[in-house]
């Protein structure tokens, strides 16, 4: 009981960015506190009604911190400790036995969804029940509203992987954090999208919490078929999104340049280029040590670092272009995910395969040498100081 409460208070205390469960357990889905209040806005929960939403929301996730105890004894049942002894060196299986406790394993965590749905279910029929006026209120819109942000927002926390190119895009929450105005012409292409983005979500949200699992095993099994299979499956609903989200970053920046001009039309795009690849346009080597020369080196290091940084961002940048070009272009017209394990016997995909390879060599290569070529100028001290503030 003290573990169960400890779990709780620490749950509650996460920030809202975070996931508060253990994500090999796949509890999905899950409503964020920020979520859970922004749901709460929209159906018309009063300011002296906020207590009572406060401890539905309470009693929501004590429910899901017994849930992730029971999955815990499910997983142990299914061989769990045994997994993690054998990992440990203090235990042995056969291969055969191996595969299929891993399998079985991973298959128990599926018991967590019905329980998930009809919690997530209540919590947002009760807190809907509590609305003054309900008759004011779009509830399926609402309801939609959340269920976006809740599926969207839980991909988006794999947006690091190399293998994600926007499947958790979200343009509304872009819109947002980009802080675009939201002029009438802006709010009409926002609530068209909203209105079709919630329903493609709706449509595909229990397939997609299943392909996870599904693909957990396949890769287990060694089921190349299977995997490759499961991919192309992933890649076609990704396609629905990936349109949706294209027509809605071009209505944006339509709606931009007719008002602020083609330069404000320009930095939307390249926000929404950044955050459909953030893995790739996250600040590099370079960019990390090179700042750590602006804030700390002598005037000389300055200066031949900035002429550094001249040659090397274009031609980064230029690359970085045609790998996000090769990424689209695997999906769209081959239906594969560069980078994914299950395409390392397909010998369909050989060949951009090998693009891929040969792009991810040249950015590595350009970055390394153009580390050393800043650190040149530095001291060894310097140096060592640079590479921690890097790594931190």
């Amino acid at each position: 009981m003290r573990h169960v409460l400890f779990s709780l208070v620490l749950l509650l205390s996460l920030p809202a960015v975070a996931s508060p469960l253990a994500p090999e357990h796949l509890i999905e889905p899950f409503v964020q506190r920020a979520d859970y209040q922004a749901y709460c806005r929209e159906v018309g929960v009063e300011s002296d009604q906020q207590q009572i939403a406060n401890m539905l929301y309470e009693d929501y996730v004590q429910q899901l911190v017994d849930l992730q105890a029971a999955s815990e004894v499910r997983a142990t049942e299914a061989g769990a400790d045994r997994l993690t002894a054998v990992y440990e060196g203090r235990g042995f299986m056969g291969s055969e036995e191996l595969r299929a406790t891993r399998i079985a394993v991973q298959r128990s965590y599926m018991e967590n969804w019905p329980v998930a749905d009809q919690l997530y279910a209540e919590l947002v029929s009760d807190t809907a029940a509590m609305s003054i006026d309900a008759s004011n209120v779009d509830m399926d819109r609402a309801r939609g509203d959340l269920q976006r942000r809740v599926v969207l927002e839980s991909v988006r926390r794999r947006e690091q992987d190399r293998t994600y190119a926007g499947d958790g895009l979200d343009v509304l929450v872009l819109v947002e954090h980009a802080g675009v105005q939201e002029a009438p012409q802006m709010k009409e292409v926002l609530v068209q999208y909203a209105d079709r983005v919630n329903l493609l979500v709706a449509r595909h949200a229990a397939a997609n919490r299943a392909s996870v699992i599904k693909e957990r095993v396949a890769k287990i099994s060694k089921d190349s078929e299977e995997s490759i299979s499961l991919m192309r499956s992933r890649v076609d609903r990704w396609k629905n999104l990936n349109q949706l989200n294209e027509w809605a970053i071009e209505s944006v920046a339509y709606v931009l340049e007719s008002q602020q001009g083609a330069e404000s039309a320009q930095a939307w795009r390249v926000k929404a280029r950044m955050a459909r690849f953030p893995w790739l346009y996250k600040p590099d080597n370079v960019e990390l040590v090179s700042d750590w020369v602006f804030r700390n080196g002598d005037a000389q290091q300055q200066e031949k670092t900035r002429v550094v940084l001249e040659a090397y961002l274009p031609r980064r940048d230029e690359l970085r272009a045609e790998f996000e070009q090769l990424l689209l272009s695997a999906r769209t017209d081959h239906g594969v995910i560069l980078g994914d394990s299950a395409l390392e016997k397909d010998p369909d995909s050989q060949e951009i395969r090998g693009a891929h390879l040969r792009l991810t060599g040249e950015l590595r290569l350009l970055e390394s040498r153009t580390t050393e070529q800043v650190e040149a100028n530095l001291t060894s001290g310097q140096r060592a100081a640079a590479r921690r503030s890097a790594i931190d």
